[in-house]
């Protein structure tokens, strides 16, 4: 009996420390998160599933790739687990830190964000400056403005940062400093639409007429308002994927076109979703691939097929026609160019003038100077255009002359020579070229404007510049 109770007493106790154990070790174990990946493209969700099927329980950076990439996929609070977890794995690693405390400011969990943003910098996060920035922007969103504008104080060595003190400032009335402040930005970003907006509300303020219409100009020139189609590929293809549901996929593309060791794999990317219908965007991405691989023959089909079921616009035309220049076939591609030059639309001005100069060249070559010309300053005056946007005046005013040199028959030239002047502050030039403007169209508005603009002020500039005639 006393033998029984010593082999008794031992499995006991081994029984209870397994129990133990298996308690603890249920405490430990994290469950997997499961998102709702119905509707989602296929490339998404295999790329969702396989960042969930790979993840080892006790293995930190597993958890905190599932967490990036849940967080990609718009999954917020399955991402905050994540990190939240990797964390927990690994609480000395500063980029967990920050990703999680960004995640968590993303799920208006301020606080929270804020307590692990700071941790971040202490543990050493590389860029502490981003960590305080983003401290600065939660106090915002909760109206903590005197909490806001220490943290951006704190990350000013960031623009951003002291833009969003100039607007702090310009709402406490301190009109110095956001003055000193953006004047300094303006340096460093010379192209900000933003930072002479704001400039021209603090010249306002201070009753400064003269400098308030002058930085309103200067923001109207690079702003999306006066640019109207002039926006960029990348925002194009952006709400086009959107609404045709595809943006995931046409945005790893783009990605792997960049990385030419990738290519093979783009086509994969592109056609992952079963059963898809045709989509122009995508037809027009796998042309990439054709142009990578010097497939021209496939490239120039592809094009082609785009164009016949989707229509003609400057950039369609453009990259069909230099792939059948490459072909050597220079009577296609050239009536392709001259339809390409008239149908200007969406951000394509450097496709359009990239036709205007290989068009011009088939005209020099062909005899037809009188046309090379026309076509010629068409291409000079887009460029004076996108230079205005840039803000480099001198440089347009340059274009514009170099047009009217080609075509001076062309209302709209004279007019951008003129408001190139104006903004240069060379005022009887302007005049001068408002006044021929008005002798080929006499009914232009914006020339009448500007023109009695300069009668009626040697240094009034309009804060609302025309947009371009067509």
């Amino acid at each position: 009996m006393r033998q029984l109770r010593y082999l008794v007493i031992p499995l006991f106790v081994i029984e209870l420390a397994v129990a133990t154990w298996l308690m603890f070790f249920q405490q430990e174990t994290f469950k997997l998160p499961e998102p709702n990946l119905v509707g989602y493209p296929a490339y998404t969700r295999a790329k969702i599933r396989e960042a969930i099927s790979v993840v080892r329980p006790d293995v930190a950076l597993d958890w905190h790739h599932l967490a990036d990439t849940l967080f990609a996929g718009g999954f917020y609070a399955e991402a905050e687990a994540c990190y939240r977890r990797a964390s927990t794995l690994n609480p000395n690693h500063p980029q967990f830190r920050y990703h999680w405390a960004f995640c968590l400011s993303s799920i208006g969990q301020t606080a929270a964000s804020d307590e692990q943003f700071r941790r971040a910098i202490d543990l050493g996060h590389s860029h502490p400056e981003a960590c305080r920035h983003f401290i600065g922007l939660n106090a915002l969103r909760e109206g903590r403005a005197k909490d806001a504008q220490r943290a951006f104080t704190s990350s000013s060595e960031l623009a951003v940062s002291r833009l969003q003190l100039a607007e702090l400032a310009i709402r406490d009335h301190d009109l110095t400093h956001a003055s000193a402040l953006l004047n300094e930005l303006i340096k460093e970003q010379p192209n900000a639409w933003r930072v002479y907006y704001l400039l021209a509300v603090v010249a306002r303020q201070q009753g400064d007429t003269t400098a308030e219409q002058q930085h309103f100009a200067f923001a109207d020139v690079v702003s999306e308002h006066v640019r109207g189609p002039w926006h960029s590929r990348a925002a194009t293809l952006q709400k086009l994927s959107l609404e045709l549901g595809v943006e995931h996929r046409i945005n790893v593309a783009l990605e792997q076109l960049q990385q030419p060791q990738n290519i093979d794999r783009v086509a994969d990317i592109i056609l992952a979703e079963n059963g898809e219908s045709w989509d122009p965007l995508l037809e027009d991405l796998l042309s990439n691939v054709d142009l990578a691989r010097d497939d021209r023959k496939s490239q120039v089909n592809r094009l082609q097929q785009v164009i016949d079921k989707d229509g003609a616009d400057s950039y369609r035309t453009a990259r069909l026609g230099f792939a059948l220049l490459a072909q050597q076939n220079t009577t296609e591609a050239e009536l392709l160019f001259e339809t390409g030059i008239h149908l200007l639309s969406g951000g394509k001005s450097q496709q359009v003038i990239d036709m205007c100069g290989a068009l011009t060249e088939l005209r020099k070559h062909a005899g037809n100077v009188a046309s090379a010309n026309q076509i010629a300053a068409w291409g000079d005056f887009l460029k004076g255009t996108q230079l205005l946007e840039d803000l480099a005046i001198p440089e347009a005013a340059a274009a514009f002359s170099r047009s009217i040199e080609l075509d001076d028959s062309r209302a709209r030239s004279w007019f951008w020579l003129g408001r190139s002047q104006q903004l240069l502050g060379n005022h009887e030039s302007a005049a001068t070229a408002f006044a021929e403007c008005l002798i080929r169209n006499p009914h232009h508005e914006h020339a009448i404007r500007n023109r009695r603009a300069l009668s009626s002020s040697t240094t009034d500039i309009p804060s609302d510049p025309a947009s371009l005639e067509r």
